[in-house]
């Protein structure tokens, strides 16, 4: 085995281009309009608006209920300030995700720049960025996962920046980056491992370089250590990742590869697959191609440009680690904490598909890329729904009366259902108490689970005192939810069931007392909803 050769490349301008300015800046463009169209068309999901309900505390109240919500505060405290000044509607809350996404496609074009020196490689890397539906998804979700992904990359960049170049000033930048990528999910521990993987391998060549990192690693840690042991106290072993999230699977790292593809959405069938697939598979075997063909050194090592193993450290470690973990422990989804590296993946897609010669051979394969990348932007915005809480809350409105008791169970469906009826006469929640039902409406400060019995004596309750009273169950069609359906069977035997109906992941039904009777069930103690 040859000894690993790491180099840096040459330097060049790319100002000196004036096509390739223009195709960059329109890249931006195009990656600005998508990211920034159709914001309000979709319907928030109980995430989005729970994030929304914790920004709008203050920042003790923030604190209080991130011990459930198993996230840092830096998106939250932004989310503060963005909604007292633009309000929480879907397109206005959106629209910080959005310019998050946004900032992300220049800074991989600065990045892959920073890194490679080519503009072939500059340009595919930020195309495939700007028309990836994967991060499209997460720059239109009021969620703090574009910040996550902009602040990760950041951070390795401004690492590679203060390796090359030195300077107070550089090494501060790479400290506040990295513990703003901590202070916005939990996940960006392993982004900011992995940068400090990339700058331990290549140590040796920046000797210099040795005390101003170990400063500002230091520094770091010491910044991240208070919230460090707020997460050990109360969100290790948290409910939040409790049942929902699975061990690890072989099958995650194909499935990660999709996501990042942007090819998610095709089945095996679909013939839109296979050309996406075939950029992938040209992206990975034309480096190693060349690699055979004059891609060793005159010493006949191997030669890998820096920043190429900036990106494989990213990629390898920012989404091996948390896999790794999940063999033990569940921590891991495909789709969703797998965006915090996500920026790797374009821009090592792209170096490797920069390899590609001869030209019209590079052409067919970026012809193949957009048939895929047009399907699955066809996909998002013709056929994907991110939810159906709007449209539920809506037929809800229009068949609800003034006596009418809401029950959701679980529990946290009605934090989307208040925020779209917000004139909910009477509700309860099962196996938990709604956070309307609760003082505080915290789901930490007053966690209140009840017993089906208990919660049976309160709809009798309800039925009595209010004799054209109707029961509307709003269950959460989730397997791991098993409470939901245990309600739902104990309301069948027990009311006339009525109208229902079901939209994605929630169903209506709505129950009534049995024909003939002034009551149901046993003389009831337990004080009626609110």
């Amino acid at each position: 085995m040859t000894p690993l050769q790491v180099h840096d490349v040459g330097v060049a301008d790319w100002s000196t281009d004036r096509r390739f300015a223009v195709v960059l800046i329109g890249l931006w463009v195009l990656a600005l309009v998508l990211r920034g169209s159709f914001l309000g068309s979709q319907s928030y999901w109980v995430d989005e608006v729970n994030g929304i309900r914790l920004a709008s505390g203050t920042l003790a109240e923030i604190l209080r209920d991130l011990k459930a919500d198993v996230s840092p505060p830096l998106y939250y405290v932004l989310l503060h300030i963005w909604t007292k000044l633009f309000g929480t509607a879907e397109v206005a809350t959106r629209a910080l995700s959005a310019i998050f996404g946004f900032l992300t496609v220049p800074l991989i074009s600065f990045g892959t720049w920073s890194f490679f020196r080519e503009r072939r490689t500059v340009l595919l890397a930020t195309g495939l960025a700007a028309l990836n539906p994967f991060h499209l998804h997460f720059s239109q979700e009021c969620r703090m996962y574009s910040l996550l992904a902009l602040l990760t990359l950041l951070t390795l960049v401004l690492l590679h920046r203060a390796l090359s170049r030195g300077g107070a000033g550089g090494w501060a930048a790479f400290g506040a980056a990295a513990l703003a990528t901590l202070y916005t999910h939990n996940y960006g521990m392993f982004g900011v491992i992995a940068c400090g993987a990339y700058a331990l391998l290549v140590l040796n060549r920046h000797r210099a370089a040795i005390k101003p990192f170990s400063l500002s690693v230091a520094c770091i840690a010491v910044g991240y250590l208070p919230w460090f042991a707020f997460m050990l106290v109360y969100q290790v072993g948290s409910s939040a990742i409790e049942g929902w999230i699975p061990l690890f699977r072989w099958q995650m790292i194909p499935e990660t590869l999709l996501y990042y593809a942007g090819l998610n959405m095709f089945g095996l069938d679909s013939l839109c697959l296979w050309p996406g697939l075939a950029v992938c598979l040209a992206g990975f075997v034309a480096p190693v191609v060349v690699y055979f063909g004059r891609g060793r050194g005159a010493a006949g090592k191997a030669v890998f440009p820096e920043g190429l193993v900036a990106l494989l450290c990213l990629v390898g470690l920012g989404a091996g680690l948390p896999m790794l973990i999940s063999v033990w422990m569940p921590i891991f989804l495909p789709y969703r904490y797998s965006v915090v590296v996500w920026t790797g993946f374009p821009m090592l897609l792209g170096w490797g598909l920069s390899r590609i010669r001869p030209r019209p051979l590079l052409g067919m394969v970026i012809v193949a890329y957009l048939v895929s990348a047009g399907a699955g932007l066809y996909w998002y915005y013709a056929i994907y729904e991110k939810g159906p809480d709007r449209y539920v809350a809506g037929r809800i409105r229009e068949a609800l009366k003034k006596d009418d008791l809401v029950v959701f169970s679980p529990h946290w469906t009605g934090i989307t259902m208040n925020y779209y009826l917000p004139e909910i006469p009477a509700q309860l929640g099962y196996p938990e108490k709604a956070l309307a039902e609760r003082a505080l409406q915290s789901e930490t400060a007053e966690a209140e689970p009840r017993s089906l019995e208990e919660l049976l004596l309160l709809i009798d309750n309800h039925f009595r005192s209010r004799s054209q009273a109707r029961l509307v169950l709003v269950k959460g069609m989730f397997g791991w939810e098993p409470a939901a359906a245990e309600l739902e069977t104990a309301l069948m035997q027990r009311y006339r069931p009525g109208p229902s109906m079901r939209a994605s992941y929630l169903q209506v039904s709505i129950f009534q007392r049995p024909a003939g009777e002034a009551g149901a069930g046993p003389a009831a103690t337990a004080q009626p909803p609110p």
